[in-house]
Formats: structure tokens, sequence, C-alpha cells
């Protein structure tokens, strides 16, 4: 794995700040804080509070997106 890969996750999102989202890949798995300095967002729905993060695949396994 490298540090550099960058990974798409589809999630849910719980919350948000200025500095960081609060968000889910599984109605199983707590939620997590992703800080939007490490991720970018796409196709965000607005109704359902879905998106697809892409982020650092390191971070996405610490925070159980994957």
């Amino acid at each position: 794995m490298s540090d550099d890969t960058i990974v798409a996750v589809e999630v849910r999102i719980i919350n948000e700040t200025d500095r960081a989202l609060l968000v889910t890949s599984d109605k199983e798995r707590d939620a997590e804080w992703v800080p939007l300095s490490l991720c970018e967002v796409e196709n965000r729905d607005q109704i359902r509070n879905t998106c697809t993060l892409h982020l650092p695949e390191w971070k996405a396994i610490q925070a159980g997106l994957v």
C-alpha cells in the first residue's frame, strides 16, 4: 500500500463543520470524522445526505470506511 493511493468511498454524511465531515459507509459502523483537508467531495446528494469521498487509502482504512 502506498501512502498516496487515493480511494473513492460512498458515504452517508451525519454532520459537518467548516473543516470536517462526520461520515459512515455502513449502518453497522460508528461514524468517523474526516478532515476536509484530506478529502475531495463529489456527487453530493443533499436529500439523502450522501456523497463520494476521494481520500488517501490510509485514512479510509483508519476511519473504517473500507
